[in-house]
């Protein structure tokens, strides 16, 4: 049993060694938990960019593999951006369950307003440089907090480019509240997230991720098409409503 879950939650248990002549190294070691969170974690996006209920239980098995992940490799902000993954896709699972059960729509897919877009950016940039400077004592704090509760020892290590970190973390969090309330946003902050997400991968070593994170970054603009195209129905269908209410 605890073979089993060392093999499947240990980033040093290789399931697989690429050679990768070109990448800077010879040879790439993929680990099995990086290969089965990659793989759930797409299945996810994907799930997520069809409006498909599938989306949350595939997001909370992988964001729990993904919260393992990151503390292995001190990406402390990652590895809380992922349990708060978990925690507002439970929610957004038993919010959608219940829309669906009692018969009522969802939210239609729109833009949000200037007012909203600009406390969200100012919010955002506060989040980040407070996130960036501040994460290694909070996360010391905390670690050291649970170690304490479990009678275990626990020595900090630094965040690795916290600021970079923080960056993917706040917007992420923007974003996956966005995407529960079906604003086109959310897509644009996903565009943003991926892209720095593919380079702070690749420079910490997560190759297979990075790459998956190429493959969510072409989502998120496919997506942001789609989204950004039913959002006009929705603006052209209210523009229809005030005229009929105006007159």
């Amino acid at each position: 049993m605890f073979t089993m879950l060392d093999t499947l939650f240990n980033i040093n248990t290789i399931m697989y060694t690429f050679p990768i002549a070109g990448w800077g190294v010879d040879t790439y070691a993929m680990s099995y938990l990086e290969f089965w969170v990659s793989l759930l974690n797409l299945g996810s996006v994907i799930a997520f960019r069809k409006n498909h209920i599938s989306a949350y239980p595939l997001s909370i098995i992988a964001c729990g593999g993904l919260a393992v992940m990151f503390y292995q490799i001190n990406l402390y902000s990652d590895q809380l951006l992922n349990i708060y993954f978990i925690v507002i896709s439970i929610f957004g699972w038993i919010w959608w369950k219940k829309k669906k059960d009692d018969g009522s729509e969802l939210f239609s897919i729109r833009y949000m307003n200037k007012a909203y877009q600009l406390r969200m950016i100012v919010t955002s940039v506060i989040s980040i440089v407070l996130l960036g400077t501040f994460i290694d004592p909070i996360f010391s704090l905390l670690a050291t907090l649970v170690a304490t509760i479990l009678g275990e020892s626990y020595s900090h290590t630094n965040a690795a480019l916290p600021y970079w970190d923080a960056t993917t973390t706040v917007l992420s969090v923007f974003a996956m509240y966005l995407l529960t309330r079906r604003y086109v946003e959310s897509w644009i902050l996903w565009v943003i997230v991926n892209v720095i997400s593919v380079g702070l991968y690749y420079y910490r070593g997560v190759l297979f991720l990075s790459l998956e994170y190429i493959i969510f970054l072409a989502n998120a603009i496919y997506a942001w098409y789609l989204w950004h195209k039913e959002s006009l129905s929705y603006s052209s269908n209210l523009n229809t409503f005030d005229s009929v209410t105006r007159s």
